[in-house]
């Protein structure tokens, strides 16, 4: 068997199509509180959609979002840090080492895909809600492609709502922030 000629890649892109050199998802703002809150934003939008660009012989593909920094990344600010993917009630801190608390969630449900002129979303199934929790969900399918989806296309993806709980009394700053990766791979 060979492999199929063409490449499966994704990318973010602005509205014509330019891959964006440091793509970003801004979230809502928020005080400190004494209870948690949670705060939401979206994922893919006009100026940073989500592509995927599939020109090979293959049509089954699937697209997952991850922490870069794997199971025990969280959110990095100064002068503190919350959790990613502690699944514990109230934004509060589990079982896991690291002593922080807050669950992201990714709701690719309600995205809309928008497919290459003359290319049809035929075959693309979006992702359910799902929320990161440590060592049991790491990655979320955001969405997939089975095998009656086309080739030589590529497909933009905007609207996947995200949402973060925030743990009780977490300090106010401008610069939390953590790093995440769009994964394509072939079925």
């Amino acid at each position: 068997a060979s492999a199929a000629a063409g490449t499966l890649s994704v990318d973010i892109v602005d509205a014509g199509g330019t891959p964006v050199s440091a793509p970003s998802i801004t979230m809502g703002a928020m005080a400190l509180s004494f209870t948690y809150q949670t705060v939401n934003g979206t994922f893919g939008a006009s100026a940073q959609k989500i592509r995927v660009n599939n020109t090979t012989g293959n049509a089954q593909w699937s697209l997952t979002l991850a922490a870069t920094g794997g199971a025990t990344a969280f959110w990095d600010g100064t002068p503190a840090d919350y959790d990613v993917n502690d699944p514990t009630a109230n934004a509060g801190d589990g079982g896991d080492a690291d002593n922080l608390g807050g669950q992201m969630t990714i709701n690719p449900s309600g995205a809309t895909i928008t497919p290459q002129s003359g290319c049809n979303t035929t075959g693309l199934t979006l992702g359910s809600s799902a929320s990161y929790s440590q060592g049991v969900t790491d990655t979320i399918t955001l969405l997939s492609a089975g095998s009656t989806a086309g080739t030589n296309c590529y497909w933009d993806t905007t609207g996947i709502t995200v949402s973060q709980t925030i743990p009780k009394e977490q300090p106010a700053a401008s610069d939390y922030n953590i790093n995440m990766t769009l994964t394509v791979t072939a079925i």
